[in-house]
């Protein structure tokens, strides 16, 4: 009879340590995880730190009541910075250089608005913009799911830690009862 209670015991005990061995090794994992998702955050960090930039000469376009929007905002790269250098308008007899103060551009989107009253249906621009490489782009979205990653690993810790818990709990229960 002491034996058999022993028997029991025992496997209440290496269930216990089952729970705690998977419990130390997914935490394991999960450290180690981190660790690598942190490295590589940091790797692509520093792939390209400079925009690249871009010149276009004598982009055809209007400036109207209707804006016009530049066409390296379309390009691929996240455009970033607008620059007009020149707007040449074409009045009734010729091209001519328009001033700034008759118009603006956003410099987030490459979009021209008309500040002045006159409409101009055809126009050429010349302007520089900023872009984002490629690399960039990629590095910037890695470091974004790195951060919302983390934050995530603590909850599946302190989750996996209370169903460890529980379980240990309800083995010793169990076994408590059945002695």
């Amino acid at each position: 009879m002491k034996q058999e209670l022993l028997q029991e015991k025992k496997g209440q005990s290496g269930a216990v340590w089952v729970v705690l061995t998977g419990f130390v090794l997914v935490a394991t994992v999960l450290v180690l995880l981190v660790l690598l998702v942190y490295t590589f955050g940091t790797v692509y960090s520093g792939l390209e730190s400079t925009a690249v930039s871009n010149s276009v000469t004598n982009e055809s376009g209007w400036l109207n009541a209707t804006a016009f929007t530049l066409a390296g905002a379309s390009s691929t790269g996240e455009p970033r910075t607008f620059g007009v250098s020149q707007l040449w308008a074409n009045t009734s007899t010729d091209y001519e250089l328009l001033p700034a103060a008759n118009y603006s551009v956003d410099s987030d989107t490459g979009i021209v608005t008309r500040l002045a009253t006159e409409n101009y249906p055809q126009a050429k621009y010349s302007y520089t913009y900023l872009n984002n490489s490629a690399s960039q782009v990629a590095s910037r979205e890695a470091q974004s799911n790195t951060t919302r990653a983390v934050p995530l690993v603590g909850i599946l810790l302190i989750i996996l830690a209370v169903s460890a818990l529980i379980t240990i709990l309800v083995v010793s229960l169990v076994g408590r009862r059945r002695s």
